[in-house]
């Protein structure tokens, strides 16, 4: 009877070594870079896209973070996600239709978070300590309807002066839906690395017609075998929407490249 129970755990211990067990083949490396999902996520004890997340989410050893950025009427890159200030702060409108001033004191509405101000996304990288260390993947939300060349120029002028400030380089995502924009930024600097947003298709096809470094989709969308085939193609694979520890586990065993998730902790144990 001894025997049998010694047996069964030693069976159980195997399965769940194994289970967690990754051979990752992909683009990077063979390894999977674990972004925080605006820092530490949805549900934590911080306001997503704040400093307080950011940092929380680097100090447990993630390579880097996503960070959601829009653009104020007068050029200021803000760290936010939603289109409407009234979903997640005290204020109201639209961030594309307001100047910094008139939004910088505004706060995150719902408790616990009613003490953290919405911030400029340059305050959360001087505030970082050794940030040329980390990986920043910037979500361009360009929720502004307008396609014209001065509001691409002002967008990219506010982008290019914060890669440049902070000598990201290579260490910076940028991904958008919109396509002009995409163009018009890989035309200005093509060695950026350029994520496009949308169905495995377009998004595909997108990537491949404008020399794009790689797709970013939710990692329920995409198959192993068509991480597989953006690879054949050299197209990196980047994934959001983890938000539980299986789904860490489903997204790596597509073998993509890079995993945004509010699971960081889990993620980094399962990749060792």
């Amino acid at each position: 009877m001894r025997k049998l129970l010694l047996h069964s755990i030693l069976v159980i211990v195997v399965f769940a070594c194994k289970k967690d067990s990754f051979d990752v083949v992909n683009l990077n490396g063979n390894r999977i870079t674990v972004l925080g999902h605006a820092g530490m996520g949805i549900d934590k004890n911080y306001p997503m896209n704040s400093l307080e997340s950011v940092l929380a989410c680097l100090s447990l050893g993630a390579d880097g973070t996503e960070i959601d950025v829009q653009m104020t009427k007068d050029g200021v890159l803000v760290a936010y996600h939603d289109e409407h200030l009234e979903t997640n702060t005290n204020g109201l409108g639209k961030i594309y239709e307001q100047n910094w001033s008139d939004i910088s004191n505004l706060r995150f509405r719902y408790p616990p978070f009613t003490d953290y101000k919405l911030q400029k996304v340059e305050d959360i990288l001087v505030n970082i300590p050794n940030q040329h260390k980390f990986v920043f993947s910037f979500d361009c939300k360009n929720y502004n309807p307008d396609t014209t060349e001065a509001y691409h120029e002002q967008f990219e002028t506010a982008l290019f002066d914060l890669i440049d400030r902070f000598d990201l380089g290579s260490r910076c995502n940028f991904e958008n839906r919109r396509i002009d924009l995409l163009k018009s930024i890989k035309e200005a600097r093509p060695n950026l690395n350029l994520y496009v947003y949308s169905h495995f298709e377009r998004a595909m096809e997108v990537a491949l017609a404008y020399n794009l470094t790689g797709i970013n989709l939710p990692f329920n969308s995409i198959s192993k075998e068509q991480v597989a085939i953006a690879h054949s193609n050299n197209i990196w694979v980047s994934v959001f929407n983890s938000h539980s520890k299986q789904d860490n586990v489903i997204a790596f065993e597509k073998n993509v490249d890079i995993v945004q998730t509010d699971k960081v902790k889990h993620a980094l144990k399962i990749r060792q």
